[in-house]
């Protein structure tokens, strides 16, 4: 077996899931190159001794920015038409790793998620976050009167800081100085946790009824099965990982026949929050939207139960 297939096997055991470790090192003609983070530095050091490799491996300390736009998609390679694979909202936090061209490869702080984002998404310095979005998406107007020209969209869960209020509006300052208005019952201060119940959590999810279904996405203009859920929990402070397969992993196990409200049920590649032990919500590609199914009455909700690998309890 030669040095590059012995790194590929290592690399497996050392980095069981590359979406949240970054690590783009190769063995190739003598000689190991690429980039990685320092915590693998002590493996690759003994690697290039044990085979007798030159090394040539950067070893990255990121830099941190923010999302200065109101969404924007992380794409598996940097370049437009490239897959989906995730996506970051309007201040959320990244760690910046390293660029091509107009693209740099980030990773989402609260979930470790690793994308290439284009660099003009992304700021430095936002305001000090007060305030979240607490409603589905919301319009920030340039003066406080709904017929004024609309200066960003925002979508739940986004920060901002607000400057003043004023009767039923806030002042809202936005990266690069931009000032906007808003409603002020669409904000809640970022101090603020909501207690999570079956009943709040499955409240809050019928609030994203009919929004399309958008591989990768987490916002309501278009999200995926696991992007509802990481979207709902984080209302209420759990930081679900980003994939069905990795939300898989957390809470806790409990038997198919136990299902409760609240409960997140499993299937090959796909999440649903339980309503009841037969009715689900969930962002679909069958109705290509977010939809309530039931079991006992949909052949399509029944077919998918059938398919039920596990449930696991948060609340």
């Amino acid at each position: 077996m030669n040095s590059e297939d012995i790194l590929s096997q290592e690399l497996k055991k050392l980095i069981p899931d590359k979406r949240t470790q970054f690590c783009s090192v190769e063995a190739k003609g003598g000689l190991l190159q690429g980039l990685a983070t320092p915590e693998f530095e002590p493996f690759f050091y003994q690697f290039a001794a044990q085979h007798k490799l030159n090394m040539r491996v950067t070893f990255i300390e990121p830099s941190y920015q923010k999302v200065a736009v109101s969404r924007s998609f992380l794409l598996k390679e940097p370049k437009a038409e490239a897959e989906v694979v995730s996506e970051a909202i309007y201040g959320d936090e990244l760690k910046v790793y390293d660029r091509e061209d107009d693209y740099v490869r980030v990773a989402r702080v609260k979930d470790q998620y690793i994308g290439w984002i284009r660099l003009s998404s992304l700021s430095h310095h936002l305001p000090e976050a007060s305030h979240s979005l607490v409603v589905p998406r919301a319009h920030v107007f340039a003066e406080p009167k709904v017929s004024a020209k609309v200066v960003m969209e925002l979508p739940f869960g986004a920060k901002v800081q607000i400057m003043r209020q004023d009767k039923n509006w806030v002042e809202v300052l936005l990266a690069k100085n931009q000032k906007g208005y808003m409603r002020a019952t669409l904000l809640r201060p970022v101090e603020d946790r909501s207690e999570i119940t079956p009943l709040a959590l499955t409240k809050l999810a019928a609030r994203f009824i009919d929004t399309p279904y958008i591989w990768g996405g987490l916002t309501a203009w278009g999200l995926d099965c696991s992007g509802l859920m990481q979207t709902l929990f984080s209302h209420f402070s759990i930081h679900l990982n980003r994939d069905a397969d990795q939300q898989a992993e957390q809470g806790e196990a409990i038997s198919p026949s136990n299902i409760q409200m609240g409960d997140l049920l499993f299937f090959p590649g796909h999440v649903t929050l339980a309503l009841s032990a037969t009715r689900i919500i969930h962002a679909n590609a069958f109705h290509m939207r977010v939809t309530i199914d039931d079991a006992s009455k949909s052949s399509y909700a029944k077919g998918l139960m059938e398919q039920l690998e596990s449930v696991r309890r948060f609340v």
